[in-house]
């Protein structure tokens, strides 16, 4: 048939001599992440902005001259030419603990900004094993669709021979033909959503040449109890970004704050008037205090607003947290879900198993119809391929509660 040459062939192409596992996925997909590039040039950003802060502290050199040439129209009065120069040294004293607050918001904003890269590793891992997990799944449906064509055509064989005998009815042979092309279009429809399983996958990582999946993952029994995955959560980089974003929102206030001292300054200046007359330098000290007498309004005004920054910033750190207690609820009970139905459908494929080898002897002996066969087998083969699909959710969800959770350890050759 067509379709089984499209389907061994894309076989063929996801088939390779090296298998791949979840973490080399990863390392591939970390090297092809723009979203982490871009990630790690905003850190560089702001430790280039806590650089700039260190500017406030520094003392400021400046150097002014001028030279004016003057004279008359008259021709009998001469032409006048002055100079002067002025060297500055200016070094700020206080600034009402403003450059400090400037300082240290740009340190929590780099600490922010670490985590928030650090949290998009784990986004990346969660994208690339979505991408892992549908491609392993697809293709075990894929497998039990081309046994279960086999098993049909089998049987048809089987049919056309007892037909000719007349052990079995053209009603019969019919009702195999017809279960055998909804299986086949099954079949169909799984290629399709691998071949596009695949274009995502071969996106995130840019593994473009023939490759072979395998899955490393053992799924425990019994999990952990949920109270050690919420205590865990607090750890999460994301929460930790949060955390310090909003610990430099409230660095604002103090810098508000800091508008309503004095600023004092010193400045040593020293000069010449007129060096073309060879005259003597001269210099001064300048101790300055700036103290502004009608501002206190305005330092209100964004002394409110950096409050309402620092509540907005606060506001979203527990709506986060509490995001994510409920993300880490809900993965929890679909895991436990998944587990129990793992069992349950385990237990049922004996049953269904065994269902069918009767039937099937049955059927030899006259006993039964082959609809009853037709329909034990296909309880069975849906029973399979639900299990596979269950075992695949499973594992992406256990990945998923860990990460989730905090609990999750990225593999440290996949940190740039």
């Amino acid at each position: 048939m067509p379709i089984m040459g499209l389907i061994f062939a894309l076989t063929l192409t996801l088939s390779g001599d090296t298998n791949l596992s979840l973490n080399d996925c990863f390392l591939k997909a970390v090297q092809r992440s723009y979203s982490l590039a871009n990630q790690g040039e905003a850190l560089k950003q702001t430790e280039e902005h806590y650089t700039q802060a260190w500017q406030n502290f520094t003392p400021i050199l400046s150097l002014a001259g001028s030279d004016t040439v003057s004279g008359y129209f008259s021709p009998n009065n001469s032409i006048t030419n002055n100079g002067a120069f002025k060297l500055s040294l200016s070094q700020p004293l206080f600034r009402g603990f403003k450059n400090i607050a400037i300082l240290e918001q740009s340190k929590d904003l780099i600490k922010s900004q670490s985590e928030a890269r650090e949290w998009a590793y784990y986004q990346l891992y969660l994208d690339t094993a979505q991408a892992f997990y549908n491609i392993l799944s697809v293709q075990k449906q894929l497998e039990h669709c081309q046994v279960q064509l086999q098993l049909f055509d089998k049987r048809i064989q089987e049919i056309n021979a007892w037909v000719r005998i007349g052990r079995s009815r053209g009603s019969d042979l019919s009702g195999v033909k017809a279960s055998r092309a909804l299986s086949y279009s099954q079949m169909i429809q799984y290629e399709g959503i691998l071949s596009n399983s695949v274009e995502l996958f071969r996106f995130l990582t840019g593994i473009s040449n023939d490759f072979t999946l395998a899955d490393e993952t053992n799924l425990p029994s019994t999990p952990e109890k949920l109270n050690t995955y919420l205590e865990s959560m607090k750890e999460r980089a994301d929460i930790i970004a949060a955390k310090y974003q909003a610990k430099s929102a409230s660095r604002l206030i103090e810098i508000a704050k800091s508008d309503r001292l004095p600023w004092a300054d010193f400045t040593l200046s020293a000069g010449d008037a007129q060096f073309r007359n060879n005259t003597p330098w001269n210099w001064n000290l300048q101790l300055s205090l700036t103290f502004s007498l009608f501002a206190d309004t305005f330092v209100q005004s964004r002394i409110r607003e950096a409050e309402s920054i620092r509540n907005q910033s606060d506001n979203a750190y527990l709506l986060l947290f509490e995001s994510i207690r409920k993300d880490v609820r809900t993965s929890y009970a679909a895991f436990l879900s998944y587990l129990e139905q793992i069992k349950a459908y385990q237990e049922s494929l004996k049953y269904l198993k065994d269902n069918l080898h009767q039937l099937e002897r049955d059927f030899r002996l006259g006993a039964v119809k082959i609809t009853d066969v037709l329909s034990a087998s296909s309880s069975y083969e849906d029973a399979l391929r639900t299990l596979e699909t269950l075992n695949f959710q499973a594992r992406m969800e256990y990945l998923r509660l860990h990460i989730y959770s905090g609990k999750f350890l990225l593999p440290d050759e996949g940190k740039l």
